[in-house]
């Protein structure tokens, strides 16, 4: 097996993953930040997540919200889900059901099932 250099592993978006995992949640932030500036949407939502779960922080939902709208912006389908409940809860945004159903629908066209199960829950409470 190769070794990948020292830094070629501690910055990998599967070393991230893997720090996250591991609930080492110091390295999976700055794996996560790192790949996020370079433009990467799953570094971009676990970093969101992490933001908005308060794991190895404090919560902030405003800043769980900018990078989960940064992975939303390039197609990623579980970060529009997730946006979905941010607007539906208010979690960092002023509750919006309207904005929520349209976030779930992006989802769900995008083959998220989350967010077609939002959708149709969603859906089914506000009569549509």
């Amino acid at each position: 097996m190769l070794a990948l250099p020292l830094q070629t592993r501690a910055s990998s978006l599967q070393a991230g993953v893997d720090a996250f995992a591991d609930k080492d949640y110091a390295q999976a932030f700055k794996i996560f930040k790192h790949r996020s500036l370079q433009g990467d949407a799953i570094a971009q939502f676990g970093l969101a997540k992490m933001y908005r779960q308060g794991l190895g922080m404090p919560t902030d939902f405003s800043k769980a919200l900018k990078w989960y709208q940064k992975a939303a912006q390039q197609n990623y389908a579980v970060a529009m889900s997730h946006l979905g409940e941010m607007y539906e809860q208010g979690l960092g945004v002023q509750a919006n059901t309207e904005t929520a159903r349209n976030w779930y629908r992006m989802a769900c066209s995008n083959r998220c099932s989350d967010g077609c199960r939002h959708l149709k829950r969603l859906d089914q409470t506000i009569g549509h």
